[in-house]
């Protein structure tokens, strides 16, 4: 049994022990300020942590996640502050011949307000979706965030998908799921993950 994490901004496998009650562990870290993301191999079956409700899709997989608090991740944190308007919208592509989705952030007060904003549009790496931005880049918090500090102005930012086969993200809709793509909390510094 092993877990593999992001402890180091590349993925990093470890054994973890059995002790005499049949508890598997390993002691990771100390970890930087960050998100991190990992899962189990159980006999050879990658698996999410089952103690663990946090988690983000990357493309077909499902992984665990947790914070590590500190000044170099307070912006991925959730705040004390005004929160924007996170929205999957459904708009029709002519050109594919599709009914697609994307996500679109309004700042918070935008609803009632007729002022004009600049628009970002937000395209994800190879293997995203219009997910992508918001579940594995915490695009919303960060926002909030930053718009809060007064550190950017207000904007409307929208998160396509720029797969062209694909009308929404993986796991969404029931169906078969579009192929894949060719290979290519809070408060602690280390965690202990059981098993």
């Amino acid at each position: 049994m092993s877990v593999t994490g992001n402890w180091d901004g590349a993925p990093v496998t470890i054994p973890m022990l059995k002790d005499e009650a049949g508890v598997w562990s390993v002691v990771v870290g100390p970890l930087k300020a960050d998100v991190h993301n990992y899962t189990y191999t159980v006999d050879g079956v990658r698996l999410i942590d089952p103690a663990n409700p946090d988690t983000m899709r990357d493309g077909a997989n499902l992984l665990s996640v947790v914070l590590i608090s500190g000044p170099d991740s307070s912006l991925y944190a959730l705040q004390d502050v005004p929160h924007g308007t996170l929205s999957q919208v459904w708009y029709a592509s002519p050109t594919l011949g599709l009914t697609r989705r994307t996500y679109v952030y309004t700042p918070a007060g935008y609803e009632g307000s007729a002022a004009r904003y600049p628009v970002l549009y937000l395209l994800h790496g190879g293997g995203g979706d219009e997910d992508a931005w918001n579940t594995m880049g915490r695009a919303s918090m960060i926002l909030d965030n930053l718009i809060a500090q007064g550190k950017t102005r207000p904007m409307i930012v929208v998160m396509p998908n720029g797969n062209a086969r694909e009308f929404v993200a993986q796991g969404y809709a029931l169906g078969a799921r579009p192929p894949r793509m060719a290979p290519g909390s809070a408060g602690f510094s280390e965690m202990v993950l059981t098993w």
